[in-house]
């Protein structure tokens, strides 16, 4: 590709130079990806630090115990599964950063570790599925937000974005 920009351009490379930039620029992205990973990190692990010093009613678990509850009193049924399912796909996205944070620090300290190269290279690929995994929530729960704000929470979204106001 490097080749094919540096002809467009009447310009002439080696194959070792061509491939010296491109190794160059692909370094530069993984350190970019190794960044915004260890951010990603540092952020999820900032919100372990908040669910433990909220109070007791204001954790997960007592939301989904609440939610249990609701089920037991039989409380607006449709209002419960949504309360459930919106609960359960926090502790799933909760999981998933946790499986994306701990295969990608794995990687990004593989030499320290010393992490031999065969189970190196499984860590990437399941950290690669991760990746998929985290499409398919972002893209599942940006539709229940959307349909949330056109059935039941109309100015759901204007919420979001102004703060509630």
């Amino acid at each position: 590709m490097v080749k094919n920009v540096l002809i467009g351009k009447n310009l002439v490379a080696s194959d070792d130079q061509a491939r010296a930039v491109a190794n160059e620029y692909g370094d530069k992205l993984w350190n970019l990806h190794k960044y915004l990973g260890f951010a990603l990190t540092f952020l999820f692990l900032s919100r372990i630090v908040i669910e433990i010093t909220l109070s007791q009613e204001e954790k997960m678990s007592s939301k989904i115990k609440n939610a249990l509850l609701m089920f037991r009193k039989n409380i607006r049924k449709s209002e419960f599964k949504h309360y459930l399912i919106v609960k359960y796909s926090y502790t799933l996205f909760y999981l998933l950063i946790i499986y994306m944070a701990t295969t990608g620090l794995l990687l990004a300290f593989e030499s320290e570790l010393g992490i031999p190269q065969q189970t190196n290279h499984f860590i990437k690929d399941i950290h690669g599925f991760g990746q998929y995994l985290m499409y398919a929530f972002i893209c599942i729960h940006l539709f229940g937000v959307f349909n949330a704000d056109m059935k039941e929470s109309k100015g759901i979204i204007s919420g979001m974005v102004n703060g509630g106001e």
